[in-house]
């Protein structure tokens, strides 16, 4: 009788540890199987301080979190060279409408937070202008948040000089949705009510762009995560910096790979344009992850191993 209670103590003992270390080795499993979610890069946006609505031009100040400055300046020209026009703009007027609401066409897993005040420059395309962009030092992968870019049935598109990624995009304060943008070939972007954010792939201390539609009214501010000076690009290989000349006012340094990211609409075509420089610290943090999720993965083997230990030094005691 002794001997069928010790017998029934060894197989109820071994059913729990052998189910116990199972169940932990198959969480190990699931948890390092999990996909990783990746935390975006903090970026700083311009904050716009004069602007002259008839003489198209634009200044302001983008302030890192080192408390250093970046000074961006935004013109208006016409084919013959002489001032263009914005159509309008909102500048140091924290009362304004502010357009960059609902928050979700901002933000994504490369970029955790949107344009943080009213600030926005506004422009009517079909007017034969090109826009340029200026910024006091280089800048890498700098990002453009967009209002309303075309309408349904009215597809707007920025020429631009330089590549771009679109990184989000989703229904805005005007409407549209996650389909609205869509990157086209020779770097244009086309929206139909389209509100969202690109980057612009590279390093540049000046870009441009030109909005060949009549369509009225489409806004835009720009942001940065950080400047060439304070986060110098990788050299050498095949992602060496280069500099192009793409015409009178190009003093921009891009990546040589960038020429062959070619053409592709929405995020799910820019995917493979990441590289892990591009998406900034977000790799960093993917990563950090991942070595989190296999140290938990390895305890639990660990656990699970000491309770096999122990069931065999149970079998010999009963």
């Amino acid at each position: 009788m002794l001997e069928r209670v010790y017998e029934g103590l060894i197989s109820y003992s071994s059913l729990m540890l052998n189910t116990t270390g199972w169940r932990l080795g198959l969480a190990g499993l699931l948890l390092l199987a999990m996909p990783l979610q990746a935390v975006g890069a903090t970026y700083s946006y311009v904050d716009w301080t004069s602007t002259d609505i008839l003489k198209g031009t634009a200044k302001g100040t983008i302030t890192l979190p080192d408390l250093s400055t970046v000074t961006v300046t935004f013109e208006a020209i016409n084919a013959d060279g002489s001032a263009g026009n914005l159509f309008s703009a909102q500048v140091t007027d924290a009362n304004a409408v502010n357009y960059w609401t609902p928050q979700q066409p901002y933000i994504s897993a490369e970029v955790q937070n949107h344009p943080p005040s009213p600030d926005i420059l506004q422009l009517s395309g079909g007017v034969a202008q090109r826009y340029k962009v200026t910024l006091s030092e280089a800048i890498r992968d700098p990002i453009m948040a967009i209002v309303s870019l075309g309408q349904r049935g009215v597809a707007t598109t920025y020429n631009f000089d330089s590549p771009f990624t679109i990184v989000s995009q989703g229904a805005g304060y005007w409407g549209g949705g996650d389909t609205s943008l869509t990157r086209l070939p020779d770097n244009i972007l086309q929206g139909s009510e389209g509100h969202g954010t690109i980057r612009f792939v590279g390093t540049f201390a000046t870009f441009s762009w030109t909005v060949p539609t009549p369509e009225t009214w489409h806004g835009f501010t720009f942001g940065i995560r950080t400047t060439e000076r304070l986060d110098p690009s990788s050299d050498g290989g095949a992602d060496a910096s280069v500099v192009r000349d793409a015409g009178p006012d190009a003093n921009v340094v891009r990546d040589a790979a960038a020429d062959a990211f070619g053409s592709g609409s929405g995020v799910g075509s820019d995917a493979g344009l990441r590289r892990s420089e591009d998406v900034g610290c977000s790799c960093n943090v993917s990563r950090a992850a991942k070595h989190d999720r296999l140290g938990i993965f390895l305890l639990l083997g660990t656990v699970g191993s000491f309770w096999a230990h122990r069931r065999r030094r149970l079998r010999r005691v009963l």
